[in-house]
């Protein structure tokens, strides 16, 4: 997840995909504006118990990300922290996130990559890389598959969505935005002159090995 900086922390929040709480709470105990959007009825009052355990109220909205019931241009920061690959239509959640922020505004975007070594929802090697219909049948020859009743929000394979890094930076090109791969920075910054050297083996690992990628996303007038 994304370090939580102060100048994110000093602007409207969103949680997207609030989950059980634990990011919408830890901002909300360093006194920022935030709330979440969360599908699941189950999860919000979970969030609001635990909030109330640590002495905070959390503003959680039941929701989809695909239709928020939001202001535009109402949020400096949103978090969308393993959601995209849950949702129906990435699309209609990105469209939805320009339209929320801020002009200048910043997201956090975390995705998992389709050729990544291990799945972390599945938790078996090289998943990712088969046919869908393969890889379900594959599950449940393993025996890893979920209860997928609904109560849990849990899905199969294939109705999950995955991407490599190349789709992903041309789907949030496409809704204006700016991106930047979080560890690549960190690299940048680490290594100075010799990132160039350290960025070879990465660009490797990070399009098939690393399980997911970690995404800044900032937005941007479509016409720069």
């Amino acid at each position: 997840m994304l370090a939580i900086e102060p100048k994110i922390i000093s602007g409207k929040i969103l949680d997207l995909g609030s989950g059980r709480g634990d990011f919408l709470i830890e901002v909300t105990q360093k006194k920022a504006d935030a709330r979440g959007l969360e599908y699941n009825p189950i999860y919000i009052e979970e969030s609001r118990r635990k909030a109330k355990e640590r002495g905070v109220a959390v503003e959680v909205v039941q929701g989809v990300a695909e239709n928020m019931p939001f202001e535009n241009c109402f949020f400096d920061f949103i978090n969308i922290c393993e959601v995209i690959e849950h949702v129906e239509e990435p699309e209609k959640l990105l469209a939805e996130v320009r339209r929320l922020l801020k002009p200048g505004g910043l997201a956090y975007l975390s995705v998992p990559n389709r050729f990544g070594f291990y799945d972390q929802h599945f938790h078996l090697i090289l998943i990712g890389w088969l046919p869908r219909r393969w890889a379900n049948f594959l599950i449940g020859v393993l025996g890893q598959h979920k209860d997928y009743s609904g109560v849990n929000g849990r899905q199969k394979i294939t109705e999950m969505h995955y991407f490599t890094f190349g789709q992903i930076s041309r789907l949030v090109k496409k809704f204006g935005f700016q991106i930047y791969d979080i560890r690549q920075v960190k690299i940048n910054k680490k290594f100075g002159r010799l990132n160039l050297i350290i960025f070879f083996p990465y660009f490797f690992l990070r399009s098939f090995y690393l399980d997911s990628f970690h995404l800044l996303l900032t937005k941007i007038d479509k016409d720069e």
